[in-house]
């Protein structure tokens, strides 16, 4: 079984729509499903590489989350009311969702096998996506 979008939007995963602004959620996972293929095209067993795609994907969501978080004033006022406010504990829990997914990522795609543990390179800053 392939990754689809749907495999990765509530109800069925982890990522909100509201998260990702102008709706674009679908346009994001539909480039991740085809970056994440050169990281996953040699595990052969299909549940290892649903699982490794899923992980690579919500490190990217979970990373440009917390990217734009960092970039957005802690709150915003609009004619002496605050309209939005963040606060760190919500930029931590995305930026630790980020490392959490990319662990497991790690995780499923290095093998004992010192030759190949080097076959993956990634990058591990996440682009901001605005």
């Amino acid at each position: 079984m392939a990754v689809v979008t749907s495999d990765l939007k509530i109800p069925s995963g982890e990522l909100r729509g509201e998260w990702f602004p102008n709706g674009t959620l679908d346009t994001y996972i539909a480039q991740w499903l085809i970056d994440v293929e050169q990281y996953v095209d040699e595990i052969t067993d299909a549940v290892t590489r649903d699982a490794a795609s899923i992980a690579w994907i919500y490190w990217k969501a979970y990373g440009d989350i917390a990217s734009r978080m960092a970039a957005t004033p802690e709150a915003e006022e609009y004619y002496r009311e605050i309209q939005r406010q963040y606060g760190g504990h919500q930029l931590s829990y995305f930026r630790q969702k980020s490392t959490e997914n990319y662990d497991k990522f790690r995780r499923l795609t290095t093998t004992n096998d010192p030759a190949s543990s080097s076959r993956f390179s990634i990058p591990l800053r996440n682009k901001a996506v605005w």
